[in-house]
């Protein structure tokens, strides 16, 4: 056992070299090579883990010694801290040094204490004995616990899957659906038979099975395309035999539990190999198909997520592997080094001992941009969906421009610097304001950390670490804000305009940690060069561990600075004259910290969105904004105080915010848009906010309507009529239509009905606000054109070739091309595009078009081609006045008639020689070489391997009449014969649809499977 576990680790050092190192390069390989190279790679890696090999002597070159333990930090006491000469404990969330920055409100304050950190110098502990036996066995059965929990989990849960599926599911036997799968395995060259079952306990299609695979279907319909790409995916699965390599791999993680990289590689095989099933399924699909099949995934996994196994495959991957399989979907990119990184890899797993024990120079570290987990064009396609979901319902915003110049620089997060791709966008709002939008995206994993704009700051933030510190390090200290009667306390360090909670001066807090800036610094409120901020905690008490948040480094004074607190009376308007001062803010709602009558005098220390954070002579704790009365002074000075706009997220409710934003999540994922959710999900997703104490939409409580209301078809109706009255629209047109019933907040007895219409290209959107008889309150209409994309300077942007297929018909000035001008431009740009159009004829038709505007004019010009096996092809170019000097035209003309004269070419050799499945051997291999081959020389002979088949066939299926069957032989490329076998009377009806199907190891000759007609085997 001792060996064993030696060699283990040996192993597993090695191979995490290989593992780090193929991470680290990931991004740019996931560039250069296929998504089926990589997941090669995985498997290499995998193998290279499942046997503990070394290649070099038993007495390795290289002996590891655990390092001497590093000195303990040197804690310095700080000295007592005066107005002049203050100081601050500073938490370094990489190095754990720690630092002591001036807090006094002036920026020339210096350090006045240090606490060291431990050197960086660390050296070898002397030689040690060998460890006792009974160490070695301890660390023996510590792996083993590992193993049998790791290894016997991942069988336990797929006994209890196969079960399962074994009680619930049934074979489907449709015709229609085995049909579908039979051409799926067609298409994905996959030999031998699947099983096809449908158990309604799963919720996404999968394949389990090694010996015996079998494709489980939900319970929900598909329609026949869906059915066609899902079969073609789980039936590459069968054929990549990626169960089994889920199966190595289950063991490899078993044997390398305690490796941290082992998981990592086992969730990028998990993603490379869904991935590479849909590289496979997609090759040589046109975007248009690659985007039905991404739709068709979409769609699948909106179900809810059922109970699976590891050894099987699954759609659904989570959500940023789904982001990143829909962009890689999307992708027409070519890539080439597959056989490269390929060998690469394995010359890497098979020295992975020797270059470990003999040590290696050190790699010189990438760039920026070569470190980056995404290309620049995904970054740019996931900073716009990120907006969307994130940013656009918010602030109104009704279109996104094209994206400028991906840059790579580092910023400062959750306290850390770490390196971004920016990617710059511009958005126009509904009433005409543009605005610029910076979105930063993680180098390492590709997440959208932060989005910023120029008018607000910073709109998204993703949730970061927080800094802790030990209570030895924490130390006291006072509001004391340079330019205001108070301080905003935040929910990060970077949105000061943005107060979680409003903490007057004079209010004591502890100070946890600080740290620098995360970005956005209020550097036009604050003189601090430094840019730190102090996480600090406020109103301890025994049943509350006090509202946290971060305030500049600048508001805080380390000595009180005798400023007195705002004062305030209780107030109410109930029949007991009695308020409740609650323990918290709301979070548990229920807690009172003490009950006092109307007219008590309290301290005021601060106040959220909702709640006074209030202190009596008994209690500290908090009191809704209504049961407060101040002063007319006093009322002046919280005036004056107020931030621009209170977070929703209060002190202490990120947890509840993160659990409620999960269930939030559910609806969308359930119900997709919410513009088009039906009034009853739009009533709940508000009675969910409410329950959780927050807003769903700003201002607004979605509710349905009561007896005596207008009924949703009768609202929209009513505001159809007004809107042709307000704006002369036809609202028939419209291609959506989204129906709210709410009440606002700071009016809830008004009920009130808004209709929102999205008109079609070339029109504005509209919506109609009116109350709950149907009387207009407002009405709103978009002035701007659907279709259009809008640069900065208010023109169409470059590239947008959808806005110029739809405008409104104008005639051309006299300095304006004219129509002769234009098709002759058109043609010259068609001829440059696809040089073969100057042999063929085409119908040409112009349009001089101009927008809702009036400011943008273009000349659309179209050639459609006139031979009926192109029909259908247009080409289409638009030239902007006056001149036409800036034109658009669809780039992939070429690559769709190549795929149109690739159809036609197979059907005219089907008429030429017949059905493909009679064609000569030479003929199937010429024709379709990605499946198709001749066998080699050591091969056996044809006549042998349909011997074999035949006398299989006749012990799978006694009824055939074996050698009346007429046969037709291909190999594949996997080696194996294939004879697809019909009677008598299908060749008579010319019918080659429902063979019988054996294959043959070209090998072996032995029986490698036997399709029977009718999908049984």
């Amino acid at each position: 056992m001792d060996t064993f576990i030696r060699l283990l680790l040996e192993c597993t050092l090695a191979m995490s070299a290989v593992i780090a190192a193929t991470l680290a390069l990931l991004p740019a390989l996931r560039r250069l090579c296929s998504a089926r190279s990589i997941s090669l790679v995985f498997l290499i890696l995998i193998a290279g883990l499942l046997v503990p090999w070394r290649l070099f002597p038993v007495e390795p070159a290289l002996t590891l010694t655990l390092p001497a333990a590093a000195p303990a930090a040197q804690t310095v006491s700080r000295p007592g801290i005066s107005p002049a000469a203050t100081a601050a404990t500073s938490l370094d969330a990489v190095s754990g040094t720690q630092t002591g920055p001036g807090l006094q409100s002036a920026s020339s304050a210096q350090p006045s204490a240090v606490l060291q950190s431990a050197p960086t110098g660390v050296q070898s502990a002397p030689a040690v004995s060998r460890p006792r036996l009974r160490a070695q066995e301890v660390l023996a059965l510590v792996w083993f616990a590992g193993f049998a929990a790791v290894l016997g989990g991942g069988i336990v849960s797929h006994v209890r899957f196969s079960r399962m599926a074994r009680r619930w599911a049934q074979p489907i036997c449709d015709p229609a659906v085995q049909q579908a799968l039979r051409e799926a395995q067609r298409r994905t060259g996959i030999n031998g038979r699947i099983r096809l079952w449908r158990c309604p306990s799963v919720k996404t299609p999968m394949l389990i099975g090694i010996r015996h695979p079998t494709i489980l279907l939900p319970d929900f319909k598909l329609d026949e395309q869906e059915l066609s790409l899902v079969l073609c995916h789980e039936a590459m699965h069968a054929k990549r035999r990626d169960i089994l390599q889920k199966a190595l791999l289950l063991i490899g993680t078993a044997l390398h539990w305690f490796n941290p990289l082992v998981w990592v590689l086992a969730r990028m095989q998990a993603y490379y190999c869904e991935a590479a099933c849909d590289e496979a399924v997609l090759r040589g699909r046109n975007t248009q198909e690659r985007q039905y099949y991404a739709e068709t995934i979409l769609a699948v996994i909106r179900r809810q997520l059922g109970p699976r196994t590891a050894l099987s495959t699954s759609f659904y991957g989570g959500k940023k592997a789904m982001k990143n399989r829909i962009l890689a979907i999307l992708s027409l990119r070519h890539k080439r080094l597959g056989a490269l990184l390929i060998a690469l890899a394995l010359l890497l797993t098979c020295t992975a001992g020797l270059s470990f024990a003999l040590g290696g120079e050190e790699t010189p570290a990438l760039s920026l941009q070569d470190q980056a987990a995404l290309t620049e064009e995904e970054a740019v396609a996931l900073a716009k969906e990120t907006v969307i979901s994130n940013v656009v319902y918010d602030f109104g915003l009704q279109g996104l421009g094209t994206a400028g110049n991906v840059t790579y620089e580092t910023i400062e997060w959750g306290g850390e610097a770490l390196p971004v791709m920016v990617v710059p966008l511009t958005a126009r709002t509904g009433d005409g304001s543009v605005y610029s939008l910076l979105v930063y995206l993680s180098i390492e994993d590709g997440d959208v950390l932060r989005i910023t704009d120029d008018f607000n700051g910073t709109v998204f933030e993703k949730a970061h670490p927080i800094p802790t510190a030990a209570p030895s390090q924490t130390w006291t200290a006072w509001i004391a804000c340079p330019i205001s009667g108070a301080a905003n306390m935040c929910t990060s360090a970077d949105d000061y305009e943005s107060a979680s909670e409003l903490l007057f001066n004079g209010v004591q807090v502890t100070v946890l940690a600080t740290l620098p800036t995360m970005g956005g610094y209020p550097s036009n409120l604050f003189d601090d060069p430094d840019e730190m901020w102090a996480y600090i905690s406020v109103g301890e008490t025994k049943e509350y561990a006090g509202a946290m948040g971060y305030v500049p480094l600048v508001c805080l004074a380390t000595e009180d600075p005798g400023t007195a607190l705002p004062v305030a009376t209780l107030a109410t308007t109930n029949e007991t004259g009695y308020i409740s001062v609650m323990v918290d803010n709301g979070l548990t709602r229920d807690a009172v910290a003490g009950t006092f009558p109307a007219g008590t005098q309290v301290e005021v220390l601060g106040q959220t969105n909702t709640y006074y954070h209030v202190r009596t002579d008994e209690c500290t704790g908090f009191v809704p904004l209504a049961n407060l009365s101040f002063g007319p002074d006093t009322a002046a000075l919280v005036e004056s105080c107020q931030p621009q706009l209170y977070d929703e997220i209060q002190p202490g409710w990120m947890d509840r915010y993160n659990e409620y934003h999960d269930q939030l999540a559910i609806l969308y994922n359930r119900y997709g848009d919410s513009n088009t959710w039906p009034l009853e999900i739009r009533a709940q997703a508000s009675q969910l906010a409410m329950d959780f104490g927050f807003e769903w939409l700003r201002g607004m409580v979605c509710i349905l309507p009561g007896e005596g209301d207008f009924t949703q078809e009768e609202a929209v109706a009513r505001a159809a009529g007004l809107a042709k009255e307000a704006f002369g629209v036809d609202v028939g047109t419209a291609t959506n239509t989204k129906v709210s019933f709410y009440y606002t907040t700071d009016n809830p007895e008004q009920r009130l009905w808004q209709v929102r219409f999205w008109m079609g290209e070339g029109q504005r959107d509209c919506s109609i606000t009116m109350d709950a008889a149907g009387t207009l309150v407002e009405s709103w209409q978009s002035d701007y054109t659907n279709g259009a994309s809008y640069a900065d300077d208010g023109g169409p942007v470059a590239g947008e070739m959808d806005y110029y297929l739809l405008g409104y018909g104008a005639d051309p000035t006299e300095e304006e091309m004219t129509q002769e001008q234009a098709e002759a431009l058109a043609r010259s740009i068609f001829l440059e595009a696809y040089p073969p159009s100057a042999e063929r004829e085409y119908s040409v038709s112009a349009w001089f078009l101009e927008d809702a505007t009036q400011e943008n004019r273009w000349w659309l010009v179209n050639f459609k081609e006139k031979q009926e096996e192109y029909q259908g092809l247009d080409f289409s170019v638009a030239l902007i006045a006056p001149d036409g000097a800036v034109e658009y035209h669809q780039k992939d003309y070429a690559e769709r008639v190549a795929e149109r004269e690739h159809e036609r070419e197979y059907e005219a050799l089907v008429a030429e020689r017949g059905p493909s499945v009679t064609w000569t051997m030479e003929q199937k291999a010429d024709w379709s070489p990605d499946y198709f081959a001749l066998p080699d020389a050591g091969a056996v002979s044809q006549e042998e391997a349909l011997a074999a088949a035949k006398s299989a066939l006749a012990a799978a299926d006694a009824t055939a009449d074996v050698d009346a069957l007429t046969a037709y032989a291909s190999y594949t490329l996997e080696g194996q014969w294939r004879f697809d076998l019909f009677t008598a009377g299908q060749i008579q009806a010319e019918d080659y649809s429902d063979p019988y199907t054996i294959f043959v190891d070209g090998a072996t000759g032995k029986i490698a499977d036997v399709w029977l007609p009718g999908g049984n085997g």
